[in-house]
């Protein structure tokens, strides 16, 4: 694969490929069964998807949390989730400001449950 090759990989695209993240965090499982690692100079990553939950977004981030060069995550052809727990996003990628389809800081809540932080597109 290009990335055990040492070919420099900045952008991928997984439009109807995705799969699944590996329980690790450490690579992608494409609907092939073969994996991409977490690739150190990956800089934007789209996933092609209608089959993307809440589970499965956290995993995704913490996947692209692994990636240090990823500036873009894009979800496409994926309705995610309206609220997540932002304790579930990993506190390094919260400080990395990703751009694209992301959870950004608007705060609801109500009394009886934990804030949640709504889902909203970053273009």
């Amino acid at each position: 694969m290009a990335a055990e090759a040492g070919v420099t990989i900045s952008g991928l695209i997984l439009s109807g490929t995705f799969n699944t993240v590996a329980d690790n965090s450490q690579s992608i499982i494409l609907t092939s069964g073969l994996t991409v690692p977490v690739l150190q100079t990956l800089q934007e990553l789209e996933i092609g998807s209608t089959d993307i939950n809440l589970d499965m977004s956290i995993k995704i981030l913490s996947y692209v949390n692994e990636c240090p060069q990823i500036t873009t995550l894009q979800f496409l052809e994926s309705q995610l989730p309206d609220v997540v727990d932002p304790e579930q996003i990993p506190s390094q990628l919260k400080q990395r400001r990703l751009k694209g389809s992301l959870w950004k800081g608007i705060i609801t809540s109500t009394l009886d449950e934990k804030p949640k932080q709504r889902l909203t597109n970053d273009y």
